[in-house]
């Protein structure tokens, strides 16, 4: 098969690789669209992981062949699956966060992943597509189900003020996800105009830059300040700003991905005085992921204001300097 390969820096390569190996608890899947995530950029930085790799996490296809014990699904079924594997035995795994595995059987984004023809995933990460979801669309199920498990654990309740710290991807669905579980005002914080618009046009009530929004949130609470305050960027200033931002008794989720060895400045004591929770967001869960699958059924058209189609994996060097620059929200790769 043919696999988009990182080499190290912007170094990417299509080349033959050998087509996964599928266990009797596997599935095989023909890899139709797999989206670029900011994560993968992270990783490409050296981040996590060492070259060579094949990344790519976000993704939908169709089944080309299952394991012997596999029922969830049967050969040519339309199906994206959670990337991470767990392993189904742990402590956390049984109770239901299987994004805290200890023991995950396999993690496509270290470097079995998306960005090839066939990728292999544990049927139990496995979900089947409704008919009425598009294979384009269904490959933000996965960014869609990150915003699922930032707002359960932000605690939303209708009437909430809620800013959101970027209009990324995970920004803008966090926004999203805001709106539905009942926030009264969602505002975005995002330096770019464009996006801006893009959050307006998505359903925030306000957008400013980082300098502006606390007048604005001011004027909007009376002085007081939002209940939930998410940070899906992963810049130190961000999570600063939100611990500041937040009201007495606010929370705060950090589902931004930081760097490794990057500290914020945090006073014990203003925590304690202003009673500030602070959740941090890792991935989501099976569960999310399938509330996921229904959210994309029903907001589909929404989506594709985000996504941007390349076509071929050759088009993924070009797809990731775009995401880089700002150019592009979520850039989607046509595999085949």
């Amino acid at each position: 098969m043919k696999a988009a390969v990182w080499h190290g820096g912007e170094d990417i390569r299509v080349e033959e690789a050998p087509e996964p190996r599928v266990g009797p608890d596997d599935v095989l899947i023909r890899v139709e669209y797999a989206g670029v995530c900011g994560s993968d950029l992270h990783l490409m930085d050296g981040w996590l992981i060492q070259p060579p790799a094949v990344l790519g996490h976000e993704f939908a296809g169709v089944v080309e062949a299952k394991g012997e014990n596999v029922t969830v699904c049967i050969k040519g079924d339309r199906v994206v699956a959670h990337p991470l594997s767990s392993c189904g035995q742990c402590a956390y795994c049984r109770s239901g966060r299987q994004n805290l595995c200890r023991k995950p059987a396999r993690v496509l984004s270290h470097g079995e992943g998306a960005f090839a023809e066939y990728t292999v995933v544990n049927a139990r990460s496995v979900f089947v597509l409704p008919d009425s979801v598009g294979l384009s669309t269904a490959a933000l199920v996965e960014p869609v189900s990150i915003a699922v498990h930032v707002t359960s654990l932000a605690g939303i309740q209708p009437g909430s003020f809620v800013v959101v710290f970027g209009a990324g991807t995970i920004g803008l669905l966090c926004l999203k996800m805001a709106k539905q579980a009942g926030a009264r005002s969602v505002a975005v914080v995002e330096p770019c105009a464009s996006r801006q618009d893009t959050a307006l046009r998505l359903g925030a009530d306000f957008a400013a830059s980082p300098g502006e929004i606390k007048d604005l949130v001011d004027t909007a609470t009376g002085g007081l300040g939002p209940d939930v305050c998410i940070e899906g960027v992963g810049a130190i200033a961000a999570v600063e700003q939100a611990i500041q931002l937040a009201r007495p008794g606010g929370r705060v989720v950090i589902a931004g991905w930081s760097p490794p060895h990057a500290t914020a400045t945090v006073k014990p004591a203003y925590l304690f005085r202003q009673e500030i929770g602070i959740q941090g967001s890792f991935w989501s869960s099976y569960s999310a992921f399938g509330t996921a699958v229904d959210l994309v059924q029903a907001w589909g058209l929404e989506l594709a204001s985000m996504v941007t189609v390349f076509e071929g994996l050759g088009s993924l060097r070009e797809a990731v300097a775009l995401m880089r620059g700002r150019e592009v929200i979520k850039p989607l790769i046509k595999i085949v």
